[in-house]
């Protein structure tokens, strides 16, 4: 079954199951904010959450863009990226569904604005690093066994059983 999100159509036939957190119209606990996606492996969990925040076609960006969309980032973290997935695993835990090591995967429209790979590691980096420790001291248990940041490109080698195709800019 092909699935829309923003400017991406996913292809997550090849899961053993698949749901959509954050579907309009789905009643959720008050407060929470859902990852985009729920899939199910056979020996893993997968958290996905898009976003597309330069989604302008053929933006270019400069040294001075890149700086400033690296503050954008970190506030893009610690506002939306870890509180999505702490609400959705504690809605998985209290379903009972977190039954195997939970991957946070977002996917983020890096292919419009050129940064370089680089980036999405860094960022990366970051992101587990806020996961791990939101207070004063860390977690004791690790809920996200570990995350990946990607752009359509390299998610398409990262998961080629979940093909995903990007729509033209104007389409999304």
């Amino acid at each position: 079954m092909i699935v829309r999100e923003g400017s991406f159509l996913f292809d997550f036939s090849a899961a053993v199951s698949w749901e959509r957190l954050d579907e309009m119209g789905r009643s959720i606990p008050q407060g929470m904010a859902m990852a985009d996606f729920f899939v199910e492996e056979r020996s893993r969990l997968l958290l996905i959450e898009v976003k597309d925040p330069f989604s302008e076609a053929g933006q270019k960006s400069s040294k001075r863009q890149e700086v400033e969309n690296l503050f954008r980032i970190d506030r893009l973290i610690h506002q939306s990226l870890v509180p999505k997935a702490r609400d959705s695993y504690t809605y998985l835990h209290l379903m009972g569904k977190d039954t195997k090591p939970v991957l946070y995967i977002v996917l983020i429209g890096f292919d419009r604005i050129g940064f370089e790979p680089a980036f999405g590691v860094v960022m990366k980096d970051r992101l587990l690093s806020r996961l791990r420790r939101e207070a004063h001291r860390p977690w004791i248990r690790d809920y996200i066994a570990d995350c990946l940041v990607l752009d359509p490109g390299n998610w398409s080698w990262t998961f080629p059983q979940y093909p995903l195709v990007r729509l033209p800019a104007g389409d999304g």
